[in-house]
């Protein structure tokens, strides 16, 4: 959920901090639109922001410094 991007094509309010956002709430976010979850997460990484990931979830930011390091 923290790379959904502000003005997204789902209609979804951006969360500032999404390190307690649980997977039952984020399933609730789900747009009816959407016949299952997997198709929803298709359609986020297709506009899916880093830049948002890093800003709202530090665990996010954290991964990525470490793989960073890795490379």
């Amino acid at each position: 959920y923290a790379g959904i991007p502000e003005g997204n094509l789902f209609g979804l309010k951006s969360i500032p901090n999404t390190e307690s956002l649980t997977k039952e709430e984020f399933e609730k976010l789900i747009p009816k639109r959407f016949t299952s979850k997997a198709d929803f997460m298709i359609e986020i990484l297709k506009d899916y922001s880093t830049e948002n990931a890093i800003e709202q979830n530090a665990s996010f930011h954290y991964l990525l410094q470490k793989l960073d390091s890795l490379l």
